[in-house]
């Protein structure tokens, strides 16, 4: 089965498999020749030990520096090989460590950049003990601040989910560094790193990151897939004008300063567009009108309307900021095509289905865990978003059936199902210990 971009590389080092052995992975197959058939019809190519070597330049275990005696050699080759043969967190630091002050001029030869650090941070992530592994990033940090340059986006990203899940996101700015000046190089890092601030509201640093990489990221390739980076400038303009007193001009004014963020023409149709949004975003909270007979434009019309309304109401019930507010009832946006899909061409008898299936269902489409990638941000998030929307839709008498307090219980357990697994696999999780995610103010 071939691995998807995102997923962790099969070769352990912890990255995901684009930014790792994707590419190798690539050219050895252009190279690569089934030596049965019926292994090629099913996917199943063996691998070919001498070309796979000969791409690489070396074999598992031959590291050799011309610029090194036989002996430097030696020594990296003994450490190598008792490196990996160790599955002990402890004993891996301990060899990194001893290596690291008993031949400081070697220990760059290492390269444990290419897997043994990323090993180290799964382990002790496995082991619940992930402090240990940022104390030791933070002395790698200091000791060889060259080598962490090398993979720095990626090793601050783990120190800013630690800083954040332990109730220290004050102290994530002096993070931000790499991702500001280079936000092509550290792309995919930086929009994951945009979306899990969003999602836990952290919005002063997110702001402060947003503006500074805003210019260097419109002239940038990554623009095309993280285009939503900008989302947070354009719901924190929106915070602005959205008044329950507000005119015909704070509209106007909004959609002249959300074309010129965009780089749109502004436009008499973003204008009746962003009227209609402002409407449906301030409509008192009751009960919406449906027609099962709608098309599939006006239901989609449906709920797109009851999304913004949702998004004040999260606003003004948990005090939480419009851009947090605005990611959560997206997911229930996305939610809503998700069920529309599953119910295809059959008739639209309700609105909404929150039944343990659907939930589960639509939380691995959207986070992406049908391909065995599952984002934690948008999985848990959905948890969350499902959690407070059938609240909302008390508030507007629009269960119609629907029994809020098993769908709270459903969200519940399936988050407390997916929480650990998740803690497992990927650092960002441990920031989204507690369910559900806000309490009412």
């Amino acid at each position: 089965m071939k691995l998807g971009r995102n997923e962790p590389c099969h070769c352990g080092s912890g990255k995901k498999y684009k930014k790792c052995c994707q590419e190798k992975d690539d050219q050895l197959a252009i190279y690569s020749v089934p030596q049965k058939k019926e292994k090629f019809v099913k996917g199943e190519i063996e691998r070919n030990d001498s070309l796979w070597e000969d791409f690489l330049g070396q074999s598992d275990h031959d590291w050799d520096y011309p610029d090194l005696s036989d002996e430097e050699n030696g020594l990296i080759e003994k450490w190598r090989s008792v490196y990996d043969e160790m599955e002990d967190p402890d004993a891996i630091r301990k060899h990194i460590e001893t290596f690291m002050s008993d031949y400081p001029e070697l220990f760059r030869y290492l390269n444990i950049n290419e897997d043994a650090v990323f090993d180290l941070g799964s382990k002790y992530r496995q082991a619940g003990r992930f402090g240990d592994y940022i104390s030791f990033l933070m002395d790698f940090r200091t000791r060889y601040p060259d080598l962490y340059d090398e993979d720095e986006g990626l090793f601050n990203f783990d120190i800013i989910c630690w800083l954040i899940s332990t109730g220290n996101s004050q102290d994530i700015y002096a993070y931000f560094a790499p991702y500001i000046s280079d936000v092509s190089l550290n792309g995919d890092t930086l929009i994951d790193l945009v979306d899990l601030l969003i999602a836990k509201d952290i919005a002063e640093p997110l702001l402060s990151l947003v503006r500074d990489i805003k210019n260097d990221l419109l002239q940038s390739d990554v623009f095309l897939e993280g285009d939503n980076i900008l989302i947070p400038l354009i719901y924190d303009t929106l915070s602005k004008y959205l008044k329950e007193d507000y005119t015909a001009a704070d509209v106007s004014k909004f959609v002249e300063e959300f074309a010129a963020l965009n780089h749109l023409e502004n436009t008499e149709e973003l204008l009746l567009t962003w009227t209609a949004r402002f409407k449906d975003t301030l409509r008192p909270f009751g009960r919406w009108e449906v027609d099962p007979n709608w098309t599939i434009q006006e239901r989609e019309d449906f709920y797109f309307s009851i999304g913004d309304n949702f998004m004040r109401y999260l606003q003004e019930k948990f005090g939480i900021s419009l851009i947090c507010a605005q990611y959560h009832s997206n997911l229930i946006n996305e939610y809503s095509f998700v069920y529309l899909d599953t119910i295809n061409r059959k008739k639209w008898k309700k609105p909404f289905d929150f039944s343990e299936e659907m939930i589960d269902r639509s939380a691995m489409i959207l986070s992406g865990g049908l391909f065995n990638m599952t984002d934690p941000v948008v999985c848990l998030s959905f948890f969350n978003a499902v959690y407070c929307f059938v609240d909302y839709l008390e508030t507007c008498d629009m269960l119609d059936g629907i029994d809020p307090q098993a769908v709270k219980k459903t969200t519940l357990s399936l988050y407390e199902d997916t929480f650990p697994s998740l803690c497992v696999s990927s650092s960002v999780t441990l920031c989204f210990d507690t369910f559900p995610f806000w309490k009412a103010v």
